[in-house]
């Protein structure tokens, strides 16, 4: 049921089209370790059908089986063919089963690491969200693999922050080099976390407001759009 294509790809106004939804989550509170490589399937749909619900809820399931889903997730995460869509859910299953499954911590911490060296087409933009789950599972251990990574280019920066950024959420540093330290448009890490708010005290003194103005209506705009699709998206399926 879960991978059913008649079942995903239903009319969103039927009732059929909640059924793969209802089905993992089930067999993820099952730990079913034998769903494990059916559920991986659906990670293209991401990719082929913009399908935020694979994104999004997938991975808490596949978090739930825990650990015997890791050997799989690395092998997604490793695979040249996999669209990023794909390996971001990968990664984030991840780091949901190092969140659930504490005593899984540090194997899922060395799979998101071993995966941030690595630099191919779609590199920066994974290794911006991997930087971010690493963030999540507060992993200071993996700092200098992350180090490598900025220093060599290989990290979209707006997704959590530079380097710098990432040493301060560590707690490796305590502050900004430069206390009036400015990005245009805010990491989406930091967005997310201070509801798309400014990350700069009031008192810092600014070189251009009105083009910091504009930088910050344009992020809280985006962050809107993106907000608003994903809930006509699931508005089509109820």
């Amino acid at each position: 049921m879960a991978t059913d294509e008649n079942l995903n790809n239903a009319l969103s106004d039927s009732p059929e089209v909640w059924a793969p939804l209802h089905a993992w989550r089930t067999l993820g509170k099952l730990r079913a370790e034998s769903a494990i490589e059916f559920l991986l399937t659906l990670f293209r749909r991401i990719d082929e059908q913009d399908d935020d619900w694979v994104l999004e809820d997938l991975p808490q399931a596949i978090g739930e089986i825990g650990v015997s889903a890791l050997p799989a997730l690395s092998a997604c995460l490793a695979d040249t063919s996999r669209k990023l869509g794909a390996c971001e859910a990968a990664a984030i299953s991840v780091k949901e089963i190092g969140r659930l499954h504490p005593e899984s911590r540090s194997q899922c911490v060395a799979i998101l690491s071993d995966q941030l060296g690595k630099s191919r087409e779609k590199g920066r933009s994974l290794n911006g969200a991997i930087v971010s789950l690493l963030l999540d599972l507060e992993a200071i251990e993996a700092a200098p693999c992350m180090e490598q990574a900025f220093a060599a280019g290989l990290v979209d920066e707006s997704v959590a922050g530079d380097w710098e950024d990432v040493q301060i959420e560590l707690g490796i540093k305590e502050e900004h080099a430069t206390s009036a330290k400015f990005t245009a448009f805010p990491p989406l890490r930091r967005m997310v976390e201070s509801g798309c708010q400014s990350p700069v005290s009031n008192n810092a003194s600014f070189p251009d407001l009105r083009a910091i103005n504009k930088a910050q209506k344009k992020a809280r705009s985006e962050a809107k759009k993106a907000k608003w699709k994903r809930m006509l998206q699931r508005q089509r399926r109820k």
